[in-house]
């Protein structure tokens, strides 16, 4: 099987599983390059028939991959082997980092500068599920305007705006739970609404497209699931098994997530999601906060400076006005901060 450098693949796991809730079910998988250098625990995911491995490769050469599960008839399923051939693609560059010479500043991984301008599309998810064909060409009309990079949220549900204008498309017809949002099953994920967001996210990698994806929004009346229960890691460790192969997303905790400080009356909930995602991400992509504390500065905002405990952050997005920086947590106070302007669509 022949795959291209940074490209997004698909490998089903079956078998015979029994289980009440197949949600629950842990599948990972290991990929080796023949030069040695491995990925381990790739989280697979249930897409509603059957479980899914995604896999990126960010090396050229031979992979082969094997599957590991407590459920012996997802265990040792084998992928492979793999030919990986260079990316035709020449908007695509793999997952964005901070650069080593210079950490104040991003590069891709095969070594392309990164100078993000972005947008902020929060309802874009919703846009899609309306109006798959005019969302698309949106997005290249954002990337023929110069944007390369767009925060948006998984899921919001009122806010969107004034709700008698036909640009508005919440609340959304398919909802990111079982049952409703009025209702919701937390126990389970909705694989509709997943399907519809793979083509998104598949549209934005396609098109050269950095998405910061906020993984919960406070102010947008989601009933999310009870804060560090069963339910809510489960739904956190979903999102990064579906889409933590594609290399051209940051993580976001949350879009203005100064709300759970306010409500929680500290960041240990903000925390304990940037460990988790570190910790379940295999593909290790930058990880923030937007706009943990809102009205300070970025120069103000490093770890040294926090009023509490510091945030554990690759870098930190903040919004005190119409524009956001993008500020990498740690760089010494004297350097110069990198700053990006955002277009807000709200």
């Amino acid at each position: 099987m022949v795959v291209k450098r940074f490209s997004v693949n698909d490998f089903t796991v079956n078998g015979p599983v029994s289980h009440e809730n197949p949600f629950e079910v842990e599948v990972t998988a290991d990929f080796e390059h023949a030069s040695g250098e491995c990925i381990e625990g790739i989280k697979g995911f249930y897409d509603g028939k059957s479980w899914v491995v995604r896999f990126s490769p960010p090396l050229e050469g031979e992979w082969t991959g094997t599957t590991r599960s407590s459920e012996s008839a997802l265990d040792g399923q084998e992928f492979g082997p793999l030919e990986c051939v260079p990316s035709t693609n020449p908007d695509v560059h793999g997952r964005v980092r901070t650069d080593d010479a210079h950490p104040q500043r991003f590069r891709f991984e095969d070594g392309t500068e990164f100078k993000p301008l972005g947008f902020e599309f929060d309802w874009l998810f919703a846009y899609h599920q309306a109006q798959p064909e005019p969302c698309r060409e949106t997005l290249e009309t954002l990337v023929d305007r110069g944007f390369n990079y767009v925060l948006a949220n998984v899921y919001a549900h009122t806010g969107f705006g004034d709700s008698d204008s036909e640009h508005v498309y919440g609340p959304p017809p398919t909802y990111v739970f079982g049952g409703t949002n009025e209702e919701p099953n937390h126990e389970v994920l909705n694989p509709a609404f997943f399907d519809d967001f793979d083509d998104l996210l598949e549209t934005m990698h396609e098109l050269g497209i950095v998405v910061h994806l906020m993984m919960q929004v406070q102010n947008k009346e989601v009933n999310w699931p009870e804060r560090r229960s069963a339910d809510d890691d489960r739904y956190w460790k979903y999102v990064v098994a579906r889409y933590g192969a594609y290399p051209n997303l940051v993580w976001d905790v949350s879009k203005e997530s100064y709300n759970i400080r306010h409500e929680a009356g500290s960041h240990d909930y903000t925390r304990d999601r940037l460990a988790l995602l570190r910790r379940v991400d295999a593909y290790d992509h930058l990880v923030t906060a937007h706009d943990p504390d809102r009205g300070r500065s970025p120069r103000r905002f490093t770890p040294n400076h926090d009023r509490e405990e510091p945030l554990s952050m690759t870098w930190s997005t903040l919004s005190p006005t119409r524009s956001h920086s993008l500020v990498p947590v740690g760089t010494p106070a004297r350097r110069r901060y990198e700053s990006v302007t955002w277009r807000s669509h709200t």
